[in-house]
């Protein structure tokens, strides 16, 4: 809030100057109340410099203070005044040996005068107002200068001619070239941001995350026709076949190697229910969450961290039901009349053991092809294909090592997993950072960064569990 003096216009600059003489602060305070404003604008006019200038113009009407016994002309006090400010101006530009530069870096919005109703439009208006002043500042003094004094001193050329010591003409032709320079600089400043502020590659992240968060999307999509319904299926379809596939093959083959490896009939029964209920409520949990949960949690600040924790927290609950099947195979075949030995090799498996070939591969399969299914979701082109070849030629990379170096799975298998981690966080890093350009791209993808972020918890401790189990487990060399 500006606190304006009561300044008598009655009252002449003569008049005022005489009873400062005599040490009237007030007279003097009345003296820079009605000249502040043309002093401030000649020294903002020839400094460029926003904080500068104001100091320039306190210093100045100090200076004028302090020297007012040799103003010989009391009713002059005004032109007196602003040759002062003038004259600190050059002084200053030349002892920083520099010409004079824009410095609007520091405005604030109270500075600026930035009058608006509502924070935001405060805030809008203080930025234009800087890139405004910005390209003012950046001109030469001789056409800054008018434009300064033109605006400040109410639009005024006879105002001006006589602060500058020009004549009117001079003034008019000076606004005149300043007024097309400024605008040659806006046009160029605002083509350059045109040009450099075209949709990036986080706006198809963006929409392409839209349509596979939204059934609506999708409801809207298939209404559009049959023939485009088919396309999209078959483009879709075609390129999903081989990680599904594969991944049902390999899920067949794991439970295969569960089943072939029990060695009583209660404990086959077992293994068949058991691990067939614990895919069905898998399924129903990555249903539950990936198409309810997500949906209640879209917009949410926190999602993408709480994806994480959930990821972390299923697959650190499927470790622990790992632990208790096992436990209880043990458990049945030591009941069912085995020995502790053949008992408790449950927990271990090699390749002379019935099962260990689909076991070891199936692992291998679903590991490759479950991998970048998240990213499926919103990778185009060429980067769709390599979301679905680079973790299945790691997963048959890994099976021509099991089948050259058998006794050796646990490293090989272990490789696997580290080498699919980490090209599963370098792809999410990717395109978290395209993402991240822009804030509504990164809003508008808010599900399918949390599927991604979730599947990134699971991965995560996947790595750790198998390493420490196998480590545990000596590598297997005790079995050697």
């Amino acid at each position: 809030m500006n606190t304006q003096m009561i300044n008598p216009p009655d009252v002449s600059d003569a008049e005022l100057v005489e009873q400062s003489r005599g040490g009237d602060a007030a007279a003097f305070g009345l003296l820079v109340e009605r000249h502040k404003s043309l002093v401030y604008s000649l020294a903002l006019g020839a400094c460029g410099d926003l904080h500068h200038s104001e100091d320039i113009a306190q210093e100045a009407f100090v200076g004028a203070w302090r020297q007012l016994g040799a103003l010989k002309e009391p009713g002059k006090f005004r032109s007196w005044v602003c040759g002062i400010a003038q004259n600190i101006a050059k002084s200053s530009i030349r002892r920083n040996d520099r010409t004079p530069t824009a410095r609007v870096d520091g405005a604030s919005g109270e500075d600026l005068q930035v009058e608006a109703s509502t924070p935001a439009e405060h805030a809008i208006d203080s930025e234009e107002r800087t890139i405004l002043l910005r390209h003012l500042l950046e001109l030469p003094v001789l056409y800054r200068e008018p434009m300064v004094l033109f605006y400040r001193q109410n639009e005024s050329v006879i105002s001006v001619a006589e602060a500058l010591g020009i004549s009117e003409d001079a003034v008019k032709q000076r606004l005149a070239r300043g007024r097309a320079m400024l605008t040659e600089r806006v046009e160029r400043s605002l083509g350059s941001v045109l040009r450099t502020s075209g949709p990036t590659a986080a706006f198809t992240l963006a929409v392409i995350g839209i349509l596979a968060a939204s059934p609506a999307t999708a409801s809207a999509a298939a209404a559009s026709g049959a023939g485009a319904k088919l396309a999209k299926s078959s483009a879709i379809g075609g390129a999903a076949a081989l990680p599904l596939i594969t991944g049902a093959a390999g899920m067949w083959s794991l439970f295969r190697s569960q089943t072939q490896s029990a060695r009583t009939p209660r404990e086959h029964r077992f293994a068949v229910w058991t691990l067939a209920g614990a895919i069905l409520i898998g399924l129903a949990v990555a249903l539950v969450f990936g198409l309810r949960g997500i949906r209640l949690m879209a917009g949410s600040s926190w999602l993408v961290a709480v994806s994480f924790l959930v990821g972390v927290l299923i697959q650190s609950a499927s470790f622990a039901f790992g632990f208790w099947y096992y436990h209880r195979r043990q458990m049945i075949r030591i009941a069912d009349g085995l020995s502790a030995e053949a008992a408790s090799s449950v927990w271990r498996m090699e390749p002379a053991d019935k099962g260990f070939w689909p076991g070891v591969i199936g692992f291998a399969v679903v590991l490759g092809s479950a991998c970048n299914v998240p990213h499926f979701l919103v990778v185009l082109g060429w980067m769709r294909t390599l979301v679905i070849a680079m973790p299945l030629a790691l997963a048959a990379v890994a099976v021509v090592a099991l089948l050259r170096w058998p006794w050796e799975w646990r490293r090989i298998l272990m490789a696997l997993i580290g080498a699919l981690f980490l090209q599963y966080a370098g792809l999410t890093a990717y395109m978290w950072q395209q993402w991240c350009q822009s804030k509504e791209a990164w809003q508008h993808s808010i599900a399918i960064i949390a599927i991604q972020s979730f599947s990134l918890g699971i991965w995560l401790v996947t790595l750790i569990g198998c390493h420490l189990y196998w480590r545990w487990e000596k590598w297997g060399k005790t079995s050697l």
